[in-house]
C-alpha cells in the first residue's frame, strides 16, 4: 500500500532497479556481510556474558537463518529475524530458552540504541538542517526522547533496587501473563556482573551499522543517485534505517522503510530516498539468501515440519 502511494505520487521510480549491475553489487554486498558478521559477534558477546551455550558457529547459523527469514517475512528488517533466532535457539536449548530470548532482547536493545545515537550525533553535525524543516525538528525531539528511554531502560534493568521492586511487586503479579515478563526481567540482572561485555557489544553495534551505511552509500553512488554532503547523507541514511526496523513494515522494511527514506532524504533536498531504499532492499534480499543454506541446516538438525 505504501509502495503504491509512493509510486502514484511520483516519489518512487521502479526503473532504478534496472541500474543495479555487477559493479554496484560488488561494492555493496561485501559490506552487507561485514554488517552480518558484526551482528553475529555482538550476539556472541552477549551470550557469553550470560553463560549461554552459543558457539560462534551456532550464532552464525541462527543469525544467518534469521536474516533470511527477515528477507521474506513481514515484520521490518529485524523483528521477524529475531523471532526466528529465538525459536530455533529454544528448539535446540529447551532448558535455556528463556535466557536465549533474553539475550536476543538485549542484543536488539543495544542495536537500536546505537543507531539512535548515530542519528542524534549526525543530526548535531548537520544542525543547520533544523532551521529549514519543521518535520526534522519534531523528529529530533522524538530521537532524543527514545535515546533517553533506552538509556533509562538499561539503567533500570541493571539496577538491583529496580529489579527487586518489579519482581516482588504484588500488584504486578496479579497481571495475567506477567510471569514470563518477570522471568525475563530477572534474567537481565545477570548482566549486572559483566557490564564491560555490554559495552563491548554496544561498540560492536556501531561497526555493524557503519558497514551497512557504507554499503548503501556505495550502492547510491553506483546507480546514479545524487547525494548531498557525506555528513548529510549519513544522517538521512541512519534515519531511514531506523524506520525500516519498524515491525509494521514488510520484509526488509518494505513500505514504511521506503517512506522513511523518502522523508529523510527530502530533508537534505534529495528526491531519490524511496528509490535508494528499494535498491537497498532488493540487494539486501539477494545477500540474505545465503541464510537459506543455514536455515536448511537448522531444519535438518531440528526437524522443522516446513
Amino acid at each position: 500500500m505504501l509502495l503504491y502511494y509512493l509510486k502514484s505520487s511520483g516519489r518512487l521510480n521502479l526503473a532504478v532497479l534496472s541500474k543495479i549491475g555487477f559493479h554496484s553489487l560488488a561494492v555493496t554486498i561485501p559490506f552487507y556481510f561485514f554488517s552480518f558478521f558484526w551482528g553475529i559477534l555482538r550476539w556472541r558477546i552477549i551470550a557469553k556474558a550470560c553463560n549461554l551455550p552459543l558457539s560462534l558457529w551456532s550464532a552464525t547459523r541462527l543469525s544467518m537463518s534469521g536474516n533470511w527469514i527477515s528477507s521474506i517475512v513481514p515484520g521490518g528488517s529485524l523483528f521477524s529475524g529475531d523471532v526466528a533466532r529465538a525459536t530455533i535457539f529454544a528448539l535446540e536449548n529447551k532448558e535455556m530458552r528463556l535466557m536465549g530470548l533474553t539475550s536476543i532482547i538485549v542484543d536488539r536493545i543495544l542495536g537500536l540504541l546505537s543507531i539512535l545515537i548515530i542519528c542524534v550525533l549526525s543530526l548535531l553535525v548537520n544542525f543547520h538542517l533544523l532551521n529549514r524543516n519543521a518535520w526534522l525538528r519534531f523528529m529530533s525531539l522524538v530521537l532524543a526522547f527514545f535515546v533517553v528511554v533506552f538509556i533509562v531502560m538499561l539503567v533500570l534493568l541493571l539496577s538491583k533496587k529496580a529489579s527487586d521492586f518489579l519482581i516482588f511487586s504484588d500488584y504486578l503479579k496479579t497481571i495475567p501473563g506477567i510471569k514470563i515478563f518477570l522471568d525475563i526481567l530477572n534474567n537481565f540482572y545477570i548482566f549486572r556482573n559483566d557490564v564491560p561485555s555490554l559495552l563491548k557489544a554496544h561498540l560492536v553495534s556501531y561497526l555493524g551499522h557503519i558497514s551497512m551505511m557504507i554499503a548503501i552509500f556505495n550502492l547510491a553512488h553506483h546507480i546514479g543517485i545524487s547525494l548531498g554532503t557525506k555528513s548529510e547523507y549519513f544522517f538521512a541514511i541512519s534515519l531511514g534505517i531506523m524506520t525500516a526496523t519498524l515491525p509494521i513494515s514488510g520484509p526488509v522494511g518494505v513500505g514504511a522503510g521506503n517512506v522513511g527514506f523518502a522523508l529523510s532524504f527530502g530533508v537534505v533536498n534529495s528526491s531519490s530516498g524511496a528509490d535508494l531504499a528499494l535498491a537497498w532492499q532488493l540487494t539486501f534480499i539477494m545477500a540474505s539468501q545465503v541464510g537459506l543454506f543455514f536455515f536448511m541446516l537448522n531444519r535438518k538438525k531440528n526437524g522443522f515440519p516446513f
